[in-house]
């Protein structure tokens, strides 16, 4: 169909000046803010929506981007697009584990994507210069979700000397502060820094989103009672989706 049937739109006269896309953005932005589409839940097809309201598949996917940019909707790379009003709150605390983070309403859950044992390269102490080049390291990258949503992928690197038994104890309990508490270490932030950039295809993908879809970067290192580091952490995180609260 074209852009210029717009009778499913169901507009009056005074609305025909405005562009096709815009009317489909407002029609609805409108259903989405009155909780006729309700949070998480999915909206029709681009073919679905074209048909409904008259018009062309790329005026549908205009509007549609447009709603992802004032965090209405998230789009789900290979699921669709789903209705996304509120974003979900996690607070960055010293010593706090994912769960904690986030709200009592709330569950999270994660994938671990890989784990093994690596010496630092070149590429990993430019990144963190505590390290030396060598240096055997515990390499955990994991996919975080917050009610089955994904919100960020986390790398961390541990000195293995630190935590000889980390994969047992890790795979008994999924736990990165079980495995401290079992090496008798307990630890504390060090210092936190976030940005933002654009993540590759592979961390798009598990996040659900394109690669032209900001996210915030975090960095963080933790740091055991003596004051050496423990933990190096980095995370890409689905900016649309999550507010990040830094507590002191």
């Amino acid at each position: 169909m074209t852009g210029g049937n717009m009778t499913g739109l169901g507009l009056g006269p005074a609305d025909h000046g405005l562009s096709a896309w815009r009317q489909v953005y407002d029609a609805l932005e409108q259903q989405l803010r009155r909780g006729e589409i309700k949070s998480n839940e999915r909206l029709p097809s681009e073919t679905q929506l074209a048909d409904r309201y008259g018009v062309h598949r790329l005026t549908v996917r205009r509007a549609v981007a447009r709603l992802q940019q004032v965090g209405l909707v998230r789009i789900e790379r290979g699921r669709g697009t789903f209705a996304d009003s509120s974003l979900l709150t996690y607070r960055v605390h010293a010593g706090l584990r994912f769960d904690d983070g986030i709200a009592a309403d709330r569950r999270g859950s994660e994938k671990t994507l890989a784990l093994a044992r690596i010496a630092a390269s070149a590429a990993e102490t430019a990144l963190w210069p505590e390290l030396d080049i060598g240096e055997p390291l515990i390499s955990l990258r994991r996919l975080r979700l917050i009610d089955e949503v994904p919100v960020v992928v986390n790398s961390k690197l541990f000195p293995a000397g630190l935590l000889p038994e980390f994969e047992t104890v890790y795979a008994l309990t999924k736990s990165v502060a079980a495995v401290f508490r079992h090496h008798g270490r307990s630890y504390r932030r060090a210092w936190t820094s976030a940005s933002v950039g654009f993540a590759d295809q592979a961390t798009a993908d598990h996040l659900r989103q394109s690669t032209t879809t900001p996210v915030l970067l975090t960095r963080s290192v933790n740091q055991i009672d003596e004051g050496a580091p423990c933990e190096f952490s980095t995370g890409i995180w689905a900016a649309g989706r999550v507010e990040l609260v830094f507590d002191e």
